[in-house]
């Protein structure tokens, strides 16, 4: 089977069963997206496919060949895009093991939506659980994303301060 993952083409033999998860982390080596429940419903093995948030634990590999993948590896090279750095000057990880999910999702509902409300951003991160519960600072990090990736002022009066967030 054929996967454009972030850009570049694997072919790979894999049965056509196996979870896109498992395609990713143990054929092609990308570790970036997580392991959590097996069941889709916590996000840190959340993808891009097609420009859609997909579950890549829930995803077989022949739904996935040949579509075009976004891992956390390929949303920029060096872990330099702006929601990344969002992420950090926010302090938002605290264990780590969802951001990856997290930091997928969050450039899914920019792509679509690029200067979200709290509610947006709440509704649109919504399935991306967070066992250290930093959702606070999650949203202030996709708000500080969204002014600096679009050149747009952050809304007053929404987010909460946490974490150094202006």
């Amino acid at each position: 089977m054929v996967f454009d993952v972030n850009g570049k083409r694997y072919d790979v033999d894999v049965s056509p069963d196996m979870p896109l998860l498992w395609v990713l982390r143990e054929t092609i080596g990308l570790t970036g997206t997580k392991f959590g429940c097996g069941l889709g419903q916590c996000g840190a093995c959340t993808v891009h496919l097609d420009g859609a948030a997909t579950r890549s634990c829930l995803t077989t590999a022949k739904a996935a060949a040949e579509k075009k993948i976004t891992t956390i590896e390929g949303l920029s090279p060096g872990s330099t895009h702006k929601l990344q750095k969002a992420w950090i000057d926010e302090q938002v990880p605290q264990c780590g093991f969802c951001q990856n999910g997290q930091i997928i999702t969050a450039k899914i509902l920019l792509d679509k939506t690029p200067n979200p409300t709290d509610a947006q951003i709440r509704e649109g991160m919504a399935g991306a659980l967070c066992r250290c519960m930093t959702y606070y600072r999650v949203q202030a990090a996709v708000k500080r994303a969204a002014a600096t990736i679009n050149g747009l002022p952050r809304r007053s009066g929404e987010a909460a301060k946490v974490g150094g967030a202006a």
